[in-house]
């Protein structure tokens, strides 16, 4: 069994209602390239949505078990891999991490709400998918089902 299966039952799994106060985010910008940079702290699962394009992802510090399309990894920073476009990630964070994403920005966009808009994909459901089932196991766990 993973450590991301095994830590459901170590963890009060609750939904987030402010991932910014939870998981802070620093935006960088410079010629061409957007990076996004998130604070996850220890403890967390992390459910995130598939994103549109090719990027490099940058593990700054921290301890994570990933899983990327099925397929579990355990990071430790400082780590960089590349995600292909509709990857999807599930995150345990071990230790603290500080995570980057890079990605091409040929018209040196800034705004935010259209930079989500193009690199993430909205319709994806798998995060909620997930995350929902997190919670029912954790739910029959604790009603010893």
């Amino acid at each position: 069994m993973n450590t991301l299966t095994k830590s459901t039952d170590k963890l009060h799994l609750e939904e987030v209602k402010c991932v910014q106060d939870t998981c802070p985010t620093q935006h960088y910008f410079s010629d061409g390239i957007y990076t996004r940079e998130i604070f996850m702290p220890k403890g967390l699962i992390i459910v995130g949505k598939a994103h549109k394009t090719r990027h490099l992802n940058v593990v700054l510090t921290g301890e994570c078990d990933v899983m990327i399309n099925g397929e579990m990894k355990h990071i430790k920073a400082p780590f960089t891999f590349e995600s292909l476009a509709g990857s999807q990630k599930t995150l345990y964070i071990q230790e603290d991490c500080r995570w980057m994403t890079i990605h091409v920005n040929d018209d040196d966009e800034t705004d935010l709400d259209i930079l989500e808009e193009r690199y993430i994909d909205s319709e994806d459901d798998r995060p909620h998918l997930i995350r929902n089932r997190l919670m029912n196991e954790r739910k029959n766990e604790c009603l010893g089902q």
